[in-house]
């Protein structure tokens, strides 16, 4: 169990169920006496819970992923006189500030709970005084700033989580004096480095656990070492690596960095690109290369007057980059990063180019030296400022400044020629712009070849300058008018919240969760742990992945196809995801199913397991999952058939990449269709064919690997196959979706590259037209009764990932926002109403979904088939969970007995979920198309 909360947090659904209302107890909390807690999860909170009894041991204030609770403020003396707290949990609120004696005389504090707030800074002195407080969860304040003695004198705290904050700067001084400290999360944040002083034998003495993870890490002092060596784990997965030479001594610490079948804690490359998603410690010796700097080029400048700013711009390469300085001939000026020390203000550096900006003044006369310095060796290049050959008429310091030229930095000297005119010009400018003795002295900056003079119109250089600084000012302002076309339509993309509706597909995902759920993160308050057996009559842990839809077998064809497809919208769409501010969230949701198919490929004994209970007994059982007794049979493949359960959710998360290249083998080996070898998921979930499923994963894998055998197995697969003229794109056919996937990874081959186009563009056009399909009266592409909007927003998907490759975008884009806003609500008008389709989402949403674990009330109350054959709503809200939808006259039974129409299921929302995350984007970018309900009256 991910060790976010400690077991001591008592089971919300429970607490509620049993609790007894005490006299004094807050009019929007529950008490219960017996265990002097109280838990206020009242929407109506909206601020400090008066009233709260002296005795009570556990305070719990949480409000929910959709509903935060609106306490704002903590002031010094809400918490008085409750002497005998424990634990107290201030969670999923929007509280934002907390006076700094907010918590004094809560001596008896073990436990503080404050994630997912809003909170913008800790007051320093907030935890002085709680000599028993052993663990802090602060996770989830992403704009949260912390004092440097905030933590002082915590001498018996054990636990700290501050993941999702925002970290950029890893401060070894924050933790000063936390000897008992032997957790520490820092995850999910934007550490890029971690300094040397952590390898102090001081430095939290007590420490086993480290989570790194989630963060910008590109390298790793190997000074950190002695850290690594005494801390039981660190985690470093997830951060992008850059694998050179001074990574090489990281491959030696191998319990922190892991093998792909080992954990999930695996260092993976980023770069060089000739690592990319490599596992550290499978590289080589030879592999781990560092390269000397070289100067490749110094770009030439426009003329600059003396104060102006200028900026001087060189391409550098080396591995590592090398670090940068610029200093003048007497050096008595040194700017930029010289080896050791920190770096300046004027250096600006954007690999392979870095750039100093300076300031045009008299004292730049004569050789200004660039250096470039890395561990494997220093070059130098020469710049040459020199007075140039004075006009007649002309007085003053006039200055021009030369580039060098050639790699060997010698500086070449060249003769400027400036006319009278020039020098009238540049003189009355000198009257016009300063009436002391500063004059504005002509600077050039010149690239020039041997043997070569140019002369200069200063009247035409003026002009010159005023059009690229007016043309620079119009940029500015047009890039500004984008920028605020891009904040409205952010906040107004058409008629729906598209944002709002992706966090809640995520929670429908974690509604769907088997196995150990965390206790503090993505909690579902009426989910808890269950099937924590599964497998075990197979002496295998099967634990985890997703139930599939109302029902609660885990089957892994569809689960994998549904993984792949949120995979897809994330790598595209990653963007939708940071601007929903979910990003952190979407990791995790998809994370969950991989870590099981994982489980379920023994790459050594060749063994794939496929599914997860037995259809006719689970179908026969109406309940929680929590509560299920019957038997959970695993089915395995033989060594054939064992497609299409290929996960191809595998190249999509690196850390899965090795799995997924044994797997693939083993499938392209041994054909054949996995429900002839499973014939109970033949019931439920038949396979009509496996050369998709080769074309699918074949193409990831090239994705992933850039290795050309896979392209080619994608491409004969797909072709042979037959999934150039696929129909749909659903969990059973991938066919359309491998050929965008090829279309945009196919770089050489025009005729192969054709071929896809032509395939996506005729499949695009049938969906949009609805030639020879049915397409209700308000515009649904309906395919069949089962699932229709399901197979509508999977094509929506194809026709996005086509309109983000270029083919026919503007009608692709405009007809994938149709399908997505007929789901959410565009699809009535008068007496027939519009109705959304997604549980929890906009106007007279389903009530009814056929799902076992919402349609139950609270434990310990019995859920059984009467629960399903009950009037009225579900008694937990499915938050966002698309049902399969209406008939083809747009007509729908909102009845949890319809499992047609109100069925539910994770590959129903996975096609939907991308979808979403591409209208986001879209939004961001100021490209969506405005689209107009056409409904009958």
């Amino acid at each position: 169990m991910p060790n976010y909360h400690t077991a001591h947090l008592t089971i919300l659904a429970l607490l509620i169920s049993m609790a007894t209302v005490a006299m004094g107890c807050p009019t929007e909390c529950t008490c219960d006496t017996a265990k002097h807690q109280v838990m206020c999860t009242n929407p109506s909170l909206s601020g400090w819970p008066a009233g709260v009894p002296a005795d009570t041991k556990t305070l719990y204030i949480k409000g929910s992923f959709s509903t935060r609770l609106q306490l704002h403020h903590i002031n010094a003396g809400d918490l008085s006189g409750l002497t005998s707290l424990e634990t107290l949990v201030i969670s999923d609120t929007v509280l934002d500030s907390i006076d700094e004696n907010a918590f004094q005389g809560l001596t008896s504090l073990r436990s503080l709970d404050m994630s997912y707030n809003r909170l913008t800074s800790i007051p320093a002195g907030l935890f002085q005084g709680l000599d028993k407080l052993t663990f802090v969860y602060l996770t989830g304040n992403t704009h949260c700033s912390l004092p440097p003695s905030v933590f002082k004198n915590l001498k018996t705290l054990r636990e700290l989580y501050l993941g999702s904050m925002s970290i950029s700067v890893f401060d070894p001084s924050l933790f000063s004096g936390l000897d008992s400290l032997v957790h520490l999360d820092l995850s999910d944040n934007e550490i890029k480095e971690v300094p040397a002083s952590v390898a102090s034998p001081t430095f939290l003495r007590s420490l086993k656990n480290l989570d790194l993870s989630f963060n910008q890490l590109t390298t790793l002092s190997n000074d950190t070492g002695q850290l690594l060596t005494r801390v039981l784990k660190v985690e470093l997965a997830n951060n992008p690596w850059h694998c050179n030479c001074l990574l090489k001594w990281l491959r030696g610490h191998k319990r922190h960095v892991s093998t792909p079948h080992e954990s999930s804690n695996v260092v993976l490359c980023n770069s060089p690109e000739a690592l990319r998603y490599r596992a550290l410690v499978s590289i080589p010796d030879a592999d781990f290369k560092c390269t000397p700097p070289t100067i490749v080029k110094c770009d030439s400048l426009a003329t600059q007057y003396e104060g102006d700013s200028f900026t001087v711009s060189c391409n550098m390469t080396g591995d590592p980059f090398p670090d940068v300085s610029w200093s003048t001939a007497d050096g008595a000026m040194t700017v930029g990063k010289p080896p050791g020390q920190p770096r300046s203000p004027q250096l600006t550096v954007k690999e392979p180019t870095v750039s100093i900006s300076l300031k045009a003044t008299p004292a730049i006369n004569g050789n200004l030296t660039i250096m470039a310095q890395n561990v494997y060796g220093m070059v130098e290049e020469t710049i040459v400022v020199v007075p140039p050959t004075e006009a007649p008429g002309c007085s003053g310091n006039n200055m021009m400044l030369f580039a060098a030229a050639g790699v060997a930095g010698v500086a070449l000297l060249v003769s400027a020629i400036v006319t009278g005119v020039a020098c009238k010009k540049m003189n009355s400018a000198k009257v016009g712009a300063a009436e002391s003795e500063g004059t504005k002295n002509r600077l050039s900056r010149l690239n020039q070849s041997p043997n070569t003079s140019e002369t200069f119109d200063l009247d035409t250089d003026r002009r010159n300058q005023e059009r690229k600084r007016f043309s620079e000012t119009t940029a500015f302002c047009a890039a500004l008018v984008a920028v605020l076309s891009i904040q409205i339509s952010e906040g107004s993309t058409g008629r729906y919240n598209y944002s709002a509706v992706l966090s809640k597909s995520l929670q429908f995902y974690l509604a769907q969760r088997s196995g150990d759920l965390p206790d503090n993160v993505d909690v579902i308050p009426w989910r808890k742990d269950s099937a924590l057996n599964d497998g075990s009559d197979v002496n295998k842990d099967l634990e985890g992945g997703w139930y599939d839809a109302g029902d609660f077998l885990k089957l892994n064809f569809p689960m994998a196809a549904s993984a792949t497809n949120l995979l897809w919208g994330l790598v595209q769409f990653q963007d939708a995801y940071v601007a929903s501010g979910k990003l952190a969230r979407m990791r995790r949701v998809t994370k969950w199913p991989l870590d099981y198919l994982m489980k379920c490929w023994d790459s050594q004994a060749k063994e794939l397991y496929g599914q997860v209970g037995n259809v006719k007994a689970d179908h026969s059982y109406w309940g929680r999952p929590e509560d299920m007794t019957m038997a959970r049979p695993s089915s395995k493949l033989p060594e054939r058939p064992l497609l299409p359960l290929l996960p191809a959710t595998s190249p999509s998360r690196i850390p899965l990449l090795s799995a997924a290249r044994s797997v693939y083998d083993f499938a392209d080996k041994y054909r054949g269709k996995y429900s002839d070898s499973i014939s109970d998921a033949a019931t439920v979930y038949k396979s009509n064919g496996y050369m998709d499923e080769l074309c699918w994963g074949a193409a990831w894998l090239y994705k992933a690997t850039g290795e050309a055998t896979y392209k080619q197995k994608a491409h004969n697969a797909l072709v042979n196959g037959g999934g150039l003229s696929s129909s749909e794109f659903s969990w059973d056919d991938k066919g359309m979706g491998c050929a965008v996937l090829l279309y945009e990874l196919e770089k050489d081959d025009a005729n192969k590259r054709q071929t896809y186009a032509n395939a996506i563009k005729s499949f695009t056009q049938k969906w949009r037209s609805g030639n020879g399909m049915t397409v209700t009266p308000c515009g649904l592409v309906w395919l069949r009764r089962w699932d229709a909007l399901r197979y509508a927003l999977n094509a929506a998907l194809i026709a996005t990932m086509a309109a983000e490759n270029g083919l026919e975008p503007a009608a692709n884009r405009k007809w994938a926002v149709s399908q997505m806003n007929y789901a959410l609500g565009d699809n009535g008008k008068g007496s027939r109403g519009p109705r959304s389709y997604v549980v929890g989402f906009g106007t007279n949403p389903p009530q009814q979904p056929h799902h076992r674990s919402s349609s139950c009330p609270l434990a310990p109350a019995s859920c059984t088939w009467d629960d399903y054959n009950a009037a009225g709503a579900n008694p937990h809200v499915l938050n966002g969970a698309l049902v399969g939808g209406p008939d083809s006259s747009d007509s729908y039974t909102d009845s949890r007995q319809d499992y047609v129409m109100n069925e539910v299921a994770v590959d129903y929302n996975a096609g939907f979920q991308s979808v979403l995350a591409g209208l986001i984007s879209l939004g961001k970018r100021g490209a969506l198309p405005e689209v107009t309900m056409n409904c009958p009256q």
